[in-house]
């Protein structure tokens, strides 16, 4: 059997629907409450909302009109779990998490607010049959069998191991493979967690938040990335800035607003959002929308979740929910 995440989990479509895709569930107090069926839309306004404040979209309506995220296989077949009873869902904590993730202060977020991990709660016992792993209780994984080639395949829950102790063996591919304060390290056990400005090798969740592991020529080392604007900043690092609307100026190392259509540029991280480096021309260019250019191989990616097919811009197909 292999972990079923692949086909109908939901995908990187938007930053808010990555991080209210979780199997745990909660009330949160004092927020508004989103049914599931206004759920998808929701997403779509308030991730398009932050994404137009901090750089990423041109305005709300050229953000929706590109953002798919309702018509998307994996989010219909996350819906339809929850309306069929195999996974709980908080309206309350989807919108505090909403409310959390897609602020507008253009801060990268690195660490999933609480609200997000008390959105969906699974309900389908191991042994039992699933399509998703959202609707295995307890944080369980969906297994479908090896022989499955279909988009949409029912597997079965199957039980997380605990998370493993310190100095226990563990296994990185879990979901929490060490107890809080511990991540798995390359031998295949659990260490403590690093402080800041100890050194590190990249593993996941190896330093303390809100630092992260900075590869430098040096070596490297737990590092916290400022989210303050004009920070200082590594050109050519894995991190850049803390910030979603600037960019690692390589000659000042400190973090700039990304260029406008029309300003020069060397590559694509110096543009907004909605605009890709024409490398020939030195200058950002509006990324191509429907029944426009596009070329993977030059870096002129279509606008929003356009894909590109044959060399044009079009609108991606209609997703279905898949069921057991």
């Amino acid at each position: 059997m292999t972990a079923f995440t692949s086909r109908t989990e939901l995908p990187r479509l938007s930053l808010a629907l990555v991080l209210i895709s979780t199997s745990a569930a909660l009330t949160a107090c004092g927020s508004n409450k989103i049914s599931i069926d206004d759920l998808p839309a929701e997403v779509e306004r308030r991730a398009c909302a932050r994404a137009v404040a901090c750089g990423g979209a041109e305005s709300q309506s050229s953000c929706e009109s590109t953002l798919f995220v309702a018509e998307s296989s994996s989010l219909k077949t996350l819906v339809a779990a929850v309306k069929r009873g195999t996974v709980d869902y908080d309206g309350e904590s989807a919108d505090a998490c909403l409310d959390a993730i897609t602020t507008t202060d253009c801060a990268e977020l690195r660490a999933e607010p609480a609200a997000c991990d008390k959105t969906f709660r699974g309900k389908v016992a191991a042994g039992g049959v699933c399509v998703i792993s959202a609707e295995c209780a307890g944080g369980g994984q969906c297994l479908e069998p090896d022989t499955c080639t279909a988009s949409c395949c029912v597997g079965t829950c199957a039980a997380v191991a605990p998370p493993a102790a310190l100095g226990a063996a563990c296994n990185v591919l879990a979901s929490k493979p060490c107890v809080e304060g511990a991540f798995c390290a390359s031998d295949g056990t659990c260490a403590p967690r690093r402080a800041v400005g100890a050194s590190c090798t990249g593993a996941p969740d190896e330093c303390l938040d809100p630092a992260v592991c900075l590869f430098l020529p040096d070596g490297e080392t737990c590092t916290v990335i400022s989210t303050a604007p004009g920070a200082a900043c590594f050109p050519g690092a894995n991190y850049g800035c803390g910030r979603d609307d600037e960019t690692c100026n390589a000659t000042t190392s400190i973090c700039t607003k990304r260029a406008p259509v029309g300003s020069a540029c060397q590559s694509s991280s110096d543009c907004v959002g909605f605009a890709y480096c024409d490398v020939n021309a030195g200058t950002c260019k509006a990324r191509p929308t429907v029944g426009q250019a596009c070329d993977y191989a030059t870096g002129t990616y279509c606008l929003g979740d356009l894909s590109c097919s044959n060399g044009v811009c079009a609108t991606p197909a209609v997703g279905t929910a898949c069921e057991p």
